[in-house]
């Protein structure tokens, strides 16, 4: 005798439920606690994403995918009574698998490049504004003269770059030994879309008294 509803569990393995991705095709699969043979796409209620690609992996598991068309929060779930097990039983209600899909990368205000001059023996450098709907989520360097400098997230939408210490003129630590150095600072929203300023920093002489 069997009178125990049986569950599917919604997962994925490129977003967790909750989480942000900037892959518009997410990979689902559903997985039933009971075997069941008339589980089928139309038992699937998706909003803001279209299922395709969905396979018969065993009589408990199941696999789909869904794209979402632009940025925004899709859903998928499966709704009570839509399947049955062996015995009969109607399914209860799945859990709802949820993600923010952000396709959007941030933008640097100042385009992508920018010039910097600062005097010796300070290691203020400059504030970068960005704009993301979202809000950035880290600030990163990279190039040449990378290892000189390090980078802050201000706030959601400002990334600072310094010196990590102070520049000594008539000691040049850039690659090129001209005081002239060159580093990528690189914005990152919570979905992994990123862009990058590319700086040219020229290191001033200060008259010593």
């Amino acid at each position: 005798y069997d009178s125990t509803a049986p569950t599917m569990t919604i997962t994925s393995s490129t977003v967790t439920s909750g989480g942000s991705t900037n892959t518009a095709a997410v990979a689902m699969t559903f997985t039933s606690s009971e075997a069941t043979t008339d589980f089928a796409v139309d038992d699937i209620t998706e909003t803001y994403c279209a299922l395709s690609d969905f396979a018969t992996s065993s009589t408990t598991v199941y696999t789909a995918t869904c794209t979402a068309s632009s940025d925004g929060t899709p859903t998928v779930a499966v709704a009570a009574g839509t399947f049955t097990d062996a015995t009969g039983n109607d399914n209860s209600v799945s859990n709802t698998y949820t993600w923010t899909y952000d396709g959007t990368a941030p933008v640097f205000d100042d385009g992508g490049t920018a010039t910097a001059s600062v005097a010796e023996g300070t290691t203020a450098v400059a504030d970068y504004d960005v704009t993301d709907a979202n809000g950035i989520d880290t600030c990163t360097l990279g190039g040449a003269d990378s290892g000189d400098f390090t980078a802050t997230r201000v706030d959601s939408d400002t990334c600072r770059i310094a010196f990590t210490s102070a520049p000594d003129y008539d000691n040049p630590a850039d690659t090129g030994a001209n005081n002239v150095y060159n580093a990528n600072l690189i914005a990152t929203d919570a979905a992994g879309n990123t862009d990058t300023i590319s700086l040219t920093i020229t290191v001033t002489d200060v008259n010593d008294q």
